[in-house]
């Protein structure tokens, strides 16, 4: 997935999770897919940080120092990396990728499932 072709308008349409959050992490958007993956509400995640709020095992550096590097712009566009989140289900592998939004302010993190291991 190339996601500087992606159509973010409309979130829920999208087949694979997004949330957008603030460059602090606050969760701003909460997608259909991420819903169903993750097993989450939006009104149990929007408003909440992403990282000690809602995933807080995203709070390493595999994950959030990565993100807090795209902020600060030393990535450009295509961070990608493989990342295992631990559900109380099993443990998901999954493909990350953040996108900047056009307001610059907010960053996607885009979640394409691999499935369970």
């Amino acid at each position: 997935m190339d996601v500087e072709t992606v159509d973010f308008t409309n979130l829920d349409a999208l087949p694979f999770g997004v949330i957008v959050v603030d460059h602090a992490g606050v969760i701003i958007e909460y997608n259909a897919a991420e819903q169903r993956f993750a097993r989450r509400t939006r009104e149990a995640t929007v408003g909440r940080n992403f990282f000690t709020q809602v995933a807080p095992c995203t709070s390493v550096r595999a994950f959030h120092g990565r993100f807090l590097s795209f902020v600060d712009g030393q990535h450009r566009l295509g961070e990608r990396f493989w990342f295992r989140f631990p559900f109380p289900w099993g443990v998901a592998l999954v493909m990350i990728q953040f996108a900047r939004m056009p307001d610059m302010d907010r960053v996607a993190i885009v979640i394409e499932a691999r499935g369970e291991e």
